[in-house]
């Protein structure tokens, strides 16, 4: 399930609910929600998730949200929130 997958990744990563909330800029509410399978992530959201972790050694969540690939503009505004 994505909601398992989700916070094995996340901890995997050394991250807590809120450092990954805000690379994602999402609130750590919503991403417990998403932790907890309460909510399921908007498609903006999907795709936030999608190349947040593409870049890590973790890799794409595809499998849970398959989809297009992030806009142009939102890869940019990732980019630009890491720096």
């Amino acid at each position: 399930m994505f909601c398992i997958w989700l916070q094995n990744a996340r901890k995997t990563l050394g991250l807590t609910q809120k450092e990954l909330a805000a690379h994602l800029k999402l609130s750590a509410s919503t991403l417990g929600m998403y932790e907890q399978g309460r909510r399921r992530p908007s498609p903006k959201a999907k795709a936030r998730l999608r190349l947040f972790f593409s870049r890590t050694e973790i890799g794409s969540p595809s499998t849970f949200l398959p989809g297009a690939p992030a806009n142009r503009q939102f890869r940019q505004e990732v980019q630009a929130s890491r720096h």
